[in-house]
């Protein structure tokens, strides 16, 4: 059986394969070479003790992004002043990330959303 889907406006096809185990191939029917052409890191800042929930940072200066755009966010695991490789490899079970829809020629916002108070800065890799 296969599905159509849009996930953040990008057509897929899931396809369900009746065996056991069960087989679920997910696939692009756009024409993405698989690369991203631009990419960069922005900081969360989550602010000084006791910190927030939440945090935003607004990436700009993207000429080239359209509003078709998919910004992908990753958490880089560099060390940085407030917090240890590893600590920031933990973060990530407690960060949610977000993006807002790009304006082209110009960029998007970061968002990052914590049921825990977070202070410091967070790395956060980005590419479309």
């Amino acid at each position: 059986m296969s599905i159509p889907v849009t996930i953040q406006s990008v057509p897929i096809t899931v396809t369900v394969q009746d065996q056991a185990p069960i087989v679920v191939t997910i696939s692009n029917a756009g024409t993405s070479s698989g690369s991203s052409k631009y990419t960069g890191t922005a900081y969360l800042d989550f602010g000084v003790f006791p910190g927030s929930n939440t945090a935003t940072v607004t990436v700009t200066g993207q000429t080239a992004i359209l509003s078709t755009d998919v910004p992908a966010l990753t958490f880089d695991y560099g060390a940085l002043d407030t917090f240890s490789a590893d600590e920031q490899q933990f973060l990530c079970s407690l960060i949610r990330l977000q993006y807002s829809d790009p304006t082209p020629g110009v960029g998007f916002t970061i968002y990052g959303y914590s049921n825990e108070l977070i202070q410091g800065r967070v790395s956060v890799g980005w590419r479309y």
